[in-house]
């Protein structure tokens, strides 16, 4: 299996949440100017933002938790 095959799972998940927090800011900028408890945009945007932390976490820590492979799968078999 090759190296990107093994971490696309993990790439993936860390652009869903760059792309969720981004689309946050982006709702929250929009919707900064009733800064209130009842305003729904603005929940829902700083809950996008808190949500792509969290995505961006996980999908590093699936990355980080791979499976390497061994020294001796790399190196071709001299016989």
């Amino acid at each position: 299996m090759k190296k990107n095959e093994r971490h696309k799972p993990a790439v993936l998940l860390q652009r869903f949440g760059l792309l969720t927090i981004i689309a946050g800011i982006i709702a929250t900028c929009l919707s900064i100017y009733n800064f209130s408890d009842k305003n729904l945009v603005l929940m829902v945007s700083l809950g996008f933002i808190i949500g792509g932390i969290q995505t961006l976490i996980i999908g590093a820590a699936f990355q980080a938790m791979q499976m390497h492979p061994n020294k001796n799968e790399l190196e071709p078999d001299p016989s």
